[in-house]
């Protein structure tokens, strides 16, 4: 792997090659090119290799032109016969740079052999039979045809990531907290438990996903057939800032999703666990380079959607009488109380059912197992305590939305709003640029919200939805229940969410729940029939009691009210406590990163026309669009960029008195933006940033200062009149304070928040993403 280190600063060379007066290597400047290009899912090959063509013809007159007025000025100043001339006019000509990365398969070689690629390897499953034309008899006939997936190097892969200094001194560099706050894994009860962890506190820490993709048309005919399974996996050990990047998603394998139905897990994930086994061991993997020459890693983490944990866990579908994954709860009994808890799932009791169930099929009903997990082999890793809860798919694809859908029923029932009011109101209504991009879409209509519980929206804009609820409806009185119930879920979602939660926050989060769920199940399930809600099928994923029903509007006909059914994600709530103390703040391990992904194969799909083999081709792309990430120099975390800055004199500055006290000297030149981008965080004048988490207090931007890559804000203090629970934001108000300054690194939260106001009234809100405390 040692061309994965040379390769380090093979993009950084050319951009400093002039200035230090060093010769340009155009191959290394051909390569930077097919990486940028690599990166845009939407390239094809073809197009690819004619943007090639065209750079060298421009290099090529470009040279031709500077190589005649070289030549020109040697004939005028006779030194034409002058040896040197003449290998000066040799020197000048040059040759294609891009000669060695024509094809993808040119291109693999070339990137493998320069900066360490990890090519995906083609590995056998099994057999399938498919039916062809036999030409000569006119009939199909059957054949088989061997089933393969594409299989990606854990080894090599982390072995190219350390050989980046900076990512590999972020890994190495990583601390549990001192002050009792939950930050990561390492601050969770599973870290403290891992004698592996303990003994090696930085190995790398691994989370796998695992997931379905549509390549194709989804409307189309072919949906089916090239429906593919991918295996991710990300390194916990990075810090949020640079994990929020799709590049640090990494492929393990890729395959046709039948060929896993058919053949299983098993041969899929043979080779990740073949070398995890090697990497987990006290004796780790041997690398080149500097310290530490031991690679260590080991699974910790599988992040998925129900559906799919519970398939690659060994257990039977979300559908089951036994649906949770953490617990053995019955589906009669969570209906008859949403606060209950079943008996927790063991190891132990998995291997011990399991054995019952090879004995006795018919039990596999009782206990929701179907099969051994093949990650359990695994050192660190436990089926049954290891599978995280993914509060994407729980709250924001399912209990979020039960709750925003069946409040609005309750309010446009009663009157209260219309349905046409929401949709005016939530299209109207001023978002801040800091969630413009999330704006939920104006589509409500009272078929869609009386009939079904899934709103046609994304999960950003339904949490943008359940952030602004209360604003769109302030008309709707403090103590009705239907708002106390969606308040009590938007204080649910202010720990679940956030990045850093204290032993206090999450016993309070297990309150609220509680509480929740008691109020859930007074507003609408007291007439249960729990008997007849108790016929399940125990695999069938469909019969997962995603949607609530009520009662319909009289707008659409009069009909017998139908009985509310609580779906599983509910009762997943109850666990978010016990995984938060296990594993640290969940938001680490949602799948959100993981499926956006997705969309690598999803783009490269829609301009790819060879459906031959699609795992191995998507898997090339991937590993090629992947390494140019890799090899950057520069981190997310030191990403500033601006707009139309203005270059002035500090002394010359409106505030200059402000600078000269934060260290700037007043003959030093800095430069005035209205909009800056630090690490993906957006400050902009007019919008608000945390002064004081303690109580908390606020500020509004009113200038943007650069300086040596310092970002430095003046900022109007204003004063907290207190946090209001039915907007589930903090009211605040202009003050009488002078303006102040503060540099962006210095605040306790690089968050900003743009101010909100409630439909038709004047105050001042500031709506949080996650709870606020002092750190």
């Amino acid at each position: 792997m040692q061309g994965a280190a040379l390769g380090q600063d093979a993009l950084q060379e050319e951009e400093n090659a002039n200035q230090e007066g060093e010769a340009i290597d155009l191959v290394k400047t051909a390569a930077s090119i097919v990486l940028t290009l690599r990166q845009c899912p939407g390239a094809t090959s073809a197009s690819i290799e004619r943007c090639e063509e065209a750079c060298f013809k421009m290099a090529e007159d470009v040279n031709s032109a500077a190589t005649g007025k070289v030549e020109q000025f040697l004939i005028d100043n006779n030194l034409m016969d002058n040896p040197a001339s003449e290998q000066l006019l040799k020197d000048l000509k040059i040759e294609d740079p891009f000669s060695q990365m024509r094809t993808i398969k040119q291109q693999l070689k070339f990137f493998s052999k320069e900066y360490g690629l990890v090519i995906p390897k083609t590995k056998f499953l099994d057999y399938r039979v498919e039916y062809f034309l036999n030409s000569e008899s006119g009939i199909y006939e059957p054949q088989q045809v061997p089933m393969t997936f594409e299989s990606v190097s854990i080894k090599k892969t982390l072995t190219q990531i350390l050989s980046n200094p900076k990512l590999k001194n972020l890994i190495m560099s990583e601390s549990k907290s001192t002050d009792g706050i939950l930050r990561s894994y390492l601050d969770g009860s599973r870290y403290t438990e891992s004698e592996l962890l303990q003994q090696f506190p930085h190995m790398i820490r691994i989370n796998l996903f695992w997931d379905d993709l549509e390549v194709v048309n989804p409307l189309g005919s072919k949906t089916s057939i090239h429906k593919l399974a991918a295996f991710y996996f990300a390194i916990q050990n990075l810090p949020a800032v640079e994990n929020s990047q799709l590049s640090s998603v990494h492929l393990v394998a890729l395959a046709h999703s039948e060929d896993i139905r058919e053949a299983g897990f098993d041969k899929v994930l043979a080779p990740l666990i073949s070398e995890l086994k090697k990497l987990e061991s006290e004796r780790g993997v041997k690398i080149p380079g500097e310290e530490p020459d031991r690679l260590r890693a080991t699974l910790c983490c599988l992040c998925c959607d129900g559906l799919a944990a519970h398939d690659l866990i060994g257990l039977l579908g979300p559908g089951a009488r036994h649906f949770c994954r953490i617990c053995m709860i019955s589906r009669p009994e969570f209906h008859a109380n949403l606060n209950s808890i079943g008996a927790r799932r063991t190891k132990a009791m998995f291997e011990e059912q399991l054995e019952e169930v090879r004995q006795d099929p018919r039990k596999s009903k009782e206990y929701g197992v179907k099969r051994e997990c093949p990650l359990d082999v695994l050192k660190t890793f436990s089926s049954t305590t290891d599978s995280i809860l993914d509060i994407f798919h729980v709250l924001l694809e399912g209990a979020t939305q039960w709750i925003l859908v069946l409040t609005l029923r309750s309010f446009i029932s009663r009157k209260l709003v219309t349905v046409d009011e929401i949709n005016g109101r939530l299209h109207s209504f001023n978002y801040g640029v800091t969630d413009i991009k999330n704006k939920p879409s104006s589509n409500l209509s009272l078929k869609t919200l009386m009939s079904y519980t899934k709103l046609k929206q994304t999960g950003s804009q339904v949490w943008c939805f359940l952030r602004i609820f209360g604003f769109l409806v302030p008309n709707v009185p403090d103590d009705d229940l239907h708002l106390k119930l969606l308040n009590l879920h938007q204080e649910i979602c202010l720990i679940v969410f956030a990045e850093a939660v204290r032993q206090t926050d999450i016993d309070r989060m297990e309150i609220l729940i509680t509480e929740h769920h008691a109020l859930f199940q007074q507003l609408y399930l007291q007439d249960l029939n729990q008997e007849a809600e108790a016929e399940e099928d125990a695999d069938d994923p469909d019969l997962d009691p995603q949607e609530v029903e009520a009662p319909q509007h009289p707008a659409l006909q009069a009909q017998p009210s139908k009985r509310v059914t609580p779906g599983n994600k509910l009762h997943e709530m109850k666990h978010f406590g016990e995984q938060i103390r296990q594993h640290g703040p969940l938001v680490k391990y949602w799948c959100a990163r993981f499926e956006a992904r997705h969309n690598i194969f999803v783009k490269y799909g829609s301009v790819c026309g060879n459906f031959i083999n699609p795992p191995k081709t998507m898997a090339q792309m991937h590993q090629i669009s992947t390494l140019g990430s890799i090899l950057k120099t520069t981190l997310r975390s030191e990403d500033i960029e601006s707009q139309s800055t203005q270059d002035v004199l500090c002394q010359n500055c409106t505030h200059s008195n402000l600078l000269m006290r934060m260290g700037v000297e007043a003959t030093s030149m800095v430069s005035i933006t209205r909009t800056v981008k630090v690490s993906g965080d957006i400050y902009r004048d007019g919008l608000f940033v945390l002064l004081d988490s303690r109580i908390p207090a606020f500020g509004v931007i009113q200038k943007i200062y650069l300086h040596q890559n310092n970002v430095f804000l003046v900022v109007s203090p204003w004063e907290t009149l207190g946090f209001v629970r039915r907007y589930c934001a903090y009211q605040v108000n202009p003050s009488q304070s002078q303006a102040l300054i503060v540099k962006q690194a210095d605040l306790s939260s690089h968050r900003t928040f743009a101010p909100w106001r409630p439909w038709k009234l004047r105050e001042t809100y500031l709506a949080p993403r996650t709870i606020i405390f002092p750190m």
